[in-house]
């Protein structure tokens, strides 16, 4: 059992009122819970991640495992060693990185240690060891962009066989990102959909969620993932906004199935919140009614959503 203890969220849904068992497809979110501790090496990590895909392996068939928006951003610290960073704020680590890798700050030492590499070995390694496909959360990878080398919060995807399935950076950023970290937005029109054992699967990153041109990319799709690293405290307005994300998207689409996943925990003095949840919505578009099938009760713990996608 994980150390704060994995609760088990099993959704399934009725399609024509028979339960899809052989045809169907399954996805799992895990609403992992980050310390700086998890990510002391990559050994640490893999290890932890490997128990948490083994509890969802332990509820049946599971075809695709999906991490949260930031999991592998804190790779790039590894060749650092992240204990020099605990206990400080996120002003103290950037001085702390400044002093001592001789980097000008985030964006650079991005930059200058990149992530995806390391993702595409912990993931692809994880991936191939339990045969399932894997969403791996985002990293802060490096791409060419017009105005030279540029830094993107880049979700990857992999396959069963560990190999590279998909890539996508964020578009619609945040302010911390633009302004703390440095990050460069990736482009709406490259942006496509992918298909996982017949599955037609759409994928948007957090803040993407809130914008509806996403609506006319995702508009056949049988799920839709919102990977989230929400960076304020869980209370009602934030209740509010999250409804506004995902599944005021889906009202605008038919038989459409969203999965959220979020980043809880803390690094620095950085905390993220929020419950993930697998949502629906019935009707007419335009006027559809949304239906919270799965959402995790904490808001700060690990856990996980499944659902069967007929």
């Amino acid at each position: 059992m994980p150390r704060s203890g994995l609760t088990v969220f099993m959704c399934v849904l009725l399609f024509s009122g028979t339960i899809l068992a052989d045809e169907s497809f399954y996805a799992a979110g895990i609403q992992l819970e980050i310390s700086p501790g998890l990510y002391a090496d990559e050994k640490t990590f893999s290890a932890h991640a490997a128990e948490l895909i083994e509890e969802v392996l332990a509820e049946g068939e599971v075809d695709l495992v999906v991490f949260p928006e930031y999991t592998g951003v804190f790779f790039a610290f590894f060749n650092l060693g992240i204990e020099r960073l605990e206990g400080k704020t996120l002003a103290e680590g950037i001085r702390y990185l400044r002093r001592h890798t001789e980097t000008a700050g985030l964006k650079e030492y991005f930059l200058l240690y990149p992530a995806e590499e390391t993702m595409n070995r912990v993931w692809g390694n994880l991936a191939r060891s339990f045969g399932v496909a894997i969403l791996g959360g985002t990293c802060f990878a490096a791409a060419d962009g017009i105005s030279g080398r540029e830094l993107r919060n880049r979700a990857v995807l992999y396959d069963e066989d560990g190999e590279v399935l998909y890539r996508q950076d964020k578009v619609y950023l945040t302010s911390f990102e633009t302004d703390i970290i440095g990050i460069d937005p990736g482009s709406l029109a490259a942006v496509r959909t992918v298909s996982i054992r017949g599955r037609k699967v759409g994928i948007s990153i957090c803040r993407d969620t809130f914008f509806s041109p996403w609506e006319k990319k995702f508009f056949d799709v049988d799920l839709w993932i919102d990977i989230k690293a929400n960076g304020e405290v869980f209370d009602a307005r934030q209740r509010e906004v999250f409804r506004r994300a995902l599944p005021e998207r889906l009202q605008n689409l038919t038989d459409t199935l969203g999965m959220t996943v979020c980043l809880n925990g803390g690094f620095l003095d950085l905390r993220w919140e929020g419950p993930s949840s697998v949502v629906s919505a019935d009707g007419p578009p335009g006027t559809r009614s949304v239906t919270y099938l799965d959402r995790a009760e904490s808001v700060r713990e690990e856990s996980f959503v499944i659902t069967v996608v007929p």
